[in-house]
């Protein structure tokens, strides 16, 4: 077998193909549902998960530095949010396993919906009644 080398514009080619970045899931339902409708002559309709219903299913928390972490919140419909977050104290693996129980106590199971100003202010006198 012989091997022969790529052209530059070739690389470019394989490289831009081989580090595209991930399409939202949204997009990827768009032209998923395009493709069924150009193959099958028909209309095709899709949709996400519906959040009305949706419950938290589970809460992390990841270090992502000394004083930063990352909050990952895992909804029963499959739907995952992020959120960065900073504290003037010092994180260790140990805090955050504290934080993860102690959220997950009061949030798991709890419906999207349900999840309010009021609900987080409870929670939030809840979560300080474990510094004492």
């Amino acid at each position: 077998m012989k091997i022969t080398p790529v052209t530059q514009g070739g690389r470019e080619y394989v490289e831009s193909e081989l580090y595209k970045s991930a399409d939202s899931p949204e997009s990827i339902l768009k032209e998923a549902s395009g493709v069924i409708s150009r193959l099958t002559g028909c209309t095709a309709v899709t949709t996400t998960p519906s959040g009305e219903e949706s419950r938290i299913h589970r809460i992390r928390f990841v270090q992502t530095g000394s004083h930063t972490a990352m909050a990952v919140v895992i909804a029963s419909n499959g739907i995952i949010k992020t959120k960065l977050f900073r504290c003037d104290f010092l994180l260790n693996p140990e805090l955050l396993t504290v934080f993860d129980k102690a959220f997950n106590e009061i949030f798991s199971g709890m419906k999207l919906s349900s999840v309010n100003r009021p609900f987080i202010q409870t929670a939030a006198a809840r979560l300080g009644e474990l510094s004492m």
